[in-house]
């Protein structure tokens, strides 16, 4: 079975007899335009660590292969930025709220920007 990877390959979710994945080293990824509050769905280039996560999809077979169309070279970072840096966070904050934490003092893994 051949896979043209998107962020899929990059989950837990295994995809039965793949052994062969074609990787374009591009993702869509949605992030928040903090100015206006417009939430946009913008291409970027993968991490390194997306980029081996789409390839042990392939790995998972004996005769699996990884075919990527970039250069390693093109890859934008080691690993990505997390999520909450470019997302909206209204219903974080306001499910923080509603169990009674204060979401400006919340112990994020990961802090937002500061608006």
């Amino acid at each position: 079975m051949v896979v043209f990877c998107t962020n899929i390959c990059e989950t837990r979710v295994t995809i039965p007899n793949v052994n062969l994945v074609i990787d374009s080293g591009w993702k869509k990824q949605k992030s928040l335009e903090r100015k206006s509050g417009i939430l946009l769905s913008t291409l970027c280039r993968i991490s390194k660590f997306s980029a081996d996560q789409r390839k042990d999809k392939a790995g998972l077979l004996p005769n699996g292969t990884c075919i990527r169309l970039y250069k390693e070279a093109e890859l934008s970072r080691e690993i990505d930025d997390p999520q909450i840096s470019h997302s909206s966070l209204d219903k974080t904050v306001l499910r923080l709220l509603n169990l009674g934490f204060n979401p400006l003092h919340f112990p994020f893994i990961d802090k937002p920007d500061p608006i």
